[in-house]
Parts: structure tokens; sequence; C-alpha cells
């Protein structure tokens, strides 16, 4: 990682919730296997694998990236038959620890394509983002949201 780097995130999820975002702010996760932040993915691609919700929209953001906790997925999960794991580093990760010395960490997967990070505060790292719309058909939401328009009464003023 390069200091002060920043990256470009992708964050796939449903119309319903890229409308609160619009119009309030990113709030990090209460749970997933990285702990409380918000996620992003490294390709749009392999973002919608990795969303536990069937999507509609994506939100592709530019992240300041500050001090980065890296390591490789195999080192904290399980794979294969494997149930072997490092436990202080799961701890240190799935309970949020590591947000009292790093801004961001980065997971790093056998193939990059599949690569995540996770940010604890999206308010000073998050520079500017915009929602573009996955499957317009998939949610009739988008057009009664105004969601395929762009509009410039946002709070941060990006889209």
């Amino acid at each position: 990682m390069i200091p002060e780097a920043t990256y470009i995130g992708f964050h796939t999820i449903t119309v319903d919730y890229a409308d609160s975002i619009v119009h309030s702010e990113f709030r990090a996760s209460d749970k997933g296997m990285l702990g409380k932040c918000v996620y992003f993915a490294r390709s749009i691609a392999d973002t919608i694998g990795k969303a536990q919700c069937e999507g509609g929209a994506c939100i592709i953001a530019k992240i300041r990236m500050g001090k980065v906790f890296e390591f490789d997925k195999q080192t904290i999960y399980s794979t294969g038959k494997s149930t072997q794991r490092d436990q202080q580093l799961y701890h240190f990760v799935r309970f949020s620890e590591w947000h009292k010395d790093y801004d961001t960490w980065y997971m790093n997967h056998e193939n990059a394509n599949k690569d995540e990070f996770c940010i604890k505060d999206p308010k000073k790292q998050i520079i500017e983002w915009v929602v573009m719309v996955v499957d317009k058909e998939k949610d009739p939401k988008v057009e009664q949201y105004g969601l395929d328009i762009e509009f410039d009464s946002t709070e941060c003023y990006c889209i």
C-alpha cells in the first residue's frame, strides 16, 4: 500500500439502500466477516458476488485509504479442508479492534480482482462517490426514487 493512497471501490446494494445513502450518508455495517466498517470491492464485476443482497445499484467511490492493515484471506479464514485459522488475527479483524490503529484494512485474495477492503470512517475517507444503477428492470423503484436521473440536491453534491 502506498501511504495516503486513494483507491476506487465498488459497493453493491439494493436500490432502497442506495436511496437512503443518497439522502443521508454511508453507515458502517454492524455485521460482516471483517467487522464494523463500510465494505468495498476492487472490481465492479466481483462486488456483486460479495454483496449480501440482490443488488440493483452500485456505488462507485474514491476512497482515501489512510493507514492500512493488509493481509491475505488464507491467513485468517479456513481454506479447503483446513479448519485452522489465526485466532488472534481473526479476533482483531472480526471485532473491529483494528480501528484503534488503522483507517482501512485490505484483504488480498488469490485472484486480485476479488480483493476487498473496509474503511472505518466513511465521512473522512470517502472523497467522492456516484450511484450507478446496475439493473433498472430488477427494481422498479429506480424510476420511482429518481435514481435514473442526475440531481444536485444530495448532501455531498457528488452526483
